[in-house]
């Protein structure tokens, strides 16, 4: 169990995933729409597609990150 606690809130994942390289914010740069990008963070990250609750809560962080989207995705 501490395993999986500090994998999913570590410093290793944490700098992999906010690091400006790093696959968030590359797919941000690209010409993805925020349901395309959404859903290739899930994929990158979690090996899965968002259910629909959480795909919402995820377009609705974007929409409201619009003028920050790269930093959005990083977060």
């Amino acid at each position: 169990m501490l395993q999986a606690l500090h994998f999913i809130n570590g410093k290793t994942i944490q700098s992999r995933v906010q690091n400006p390289a790093a696959r968030p914010a590359q797919l941000a740069k690209q010409k993805l729409s925020d349901r395309e990008l959404v859903t290739e963070i899930y994929l990158w990250s979690l090996a899965r597609h968002p259910s629909e609750a959480e795909l919402k809560v995820s377009l609705d962080y974007f929409r409201s990150h619009a003028e920050r989207r790269e930093e959005a995705a990083r977060t």
